[in-house]
């Protein structure tokens, strides 16, 4: 920090409520107010995966959640968690593995399936948000999905994963039971966790 810089009148916490009240993130297009400092780039599939980020954080703390963001990066991109469950007697937690998609897509890799009580979330056109949709399933759900769609017995998963973009009509039906809406995510957090319980039990 600089020394030049002064914080003698601030004020701390002066955000915290609009904070906790959720915010959203935009990505500017061509043509709109701002793209002029985005012109000539490459659109930055970081940039793509903050926004999705923190709006899925904005969405899992209004919900009550609590959000800690690995130092470093071995498969999980977040892990959410509920100081205690409704009974008031259990730390319940789960790691989430984040796609974020400026378009569409569906995929899985094996590799995930070593980690615990894991969940994949899946962010769809997240420069729209009147399109923008999100799915959480398991490992063992998302398996599923691609062994009765057929995709198992392809040789792109047998090298260990596979990934369809755009997915069609009949995948996203099949998605829908798993579509998250922004107060739903404690409930799957939560069932996600006591699924976790009862294999290890």
């Amino acid at each position: 920090m600089r020394k030049s810089y002064d914080f003698s009148n601030a004020i701390q916490g002066a955000h915290y409520k609009q904070y906790a009240q959720g915010h959203g993130v935009r990505i500017v297009k061509d043509g709109e107010a701002g793209a002029e400092s985005l012109a000539g780039r490459k659109k930055d599939s970081q940039l793509t995966e903050l926004a999705g980020r923190f709006a899925l954080i904005s969405q899992l703390t209004k919900d009550g959640l609590e959000v800690a963001v690995p130092i470093r990066d071995r498969g999980v991109d977040l892990i959410v968690y509920a100081d205690l469950d409704e009974q008031g007697t259990q730390f319940v937690a789960c790691p989430i593995q984040l796609k974020v998609a400026t378009g569409r897509r569906f995929g899985l890799d094996r590799k995930y399936s070593r980690i615990a009580n894991l969940l994949l979330v899946y962010m769809w056109d997240v420069q729209d948000a009147a399109q923008s949709r999100t799915y959480a399933l398991t490992h063992s759900e998302a398996l599923d999905i691609l062994r009765r769609r057929g995709h198992t017995k392809t040789a792109s998963w047998e090298k260990g994963k596979y990934s369809i973009s755009p997915p069609g009509a009949d995948l996203v039906k099949m998605l829908e039971p798993f579509r998250m809406e922004p107060e739903g995510w404690r409930a799957r957090i939560l069932s996600a966790a006591k699924l976790r319980e009862r294999k290890t039990a």
